[in-house]
């Protein structure tokens, strides 16, 4: 119904939560489309292969506090990320 609205943003919270794996496949190029059209598209996940094949930007937030904002490969080298997300850094040892 969002999109027969023609709405310019869509939001979705955790748009993978309980989908099978053999499925997510068709939804994330359903979300694709949806941003190839002109949509801006917003959207909380936590599949993190999900948010690397989509997102523009990504936003870390941490306790509810904003760590950064930025393209996904900067995102994922940055070492306040890593160790909140992680309890290590690239260079440390596991």
């Amino acid at each position: 119904m969002l999109l027969a609205m023609d709405s310019s943003m869509v939001l979705l919270d955790e748009p993978m939560a309980g989908v099978a794996t053999g499925d997510v496949a068709g939804l994330v190029e359903v979300i694709r489309s949806i941003s190839d059209s002109g949509r801006t598209v917003l959207m909380v996940e936590h599949h993190m292969d999900v948010v690397l094949g989509l997102a523009d930007r990504v936003a870390v937030l941490h306790h509810g506090e904003l760590l950064t904002c930025d393209v996904p490969e900067r995102v994922m080298a940055d070492e306040t990320v890593q160790s909140a997300y992680l309890g290590t850094t690239a260079g440390s040892a596991a």
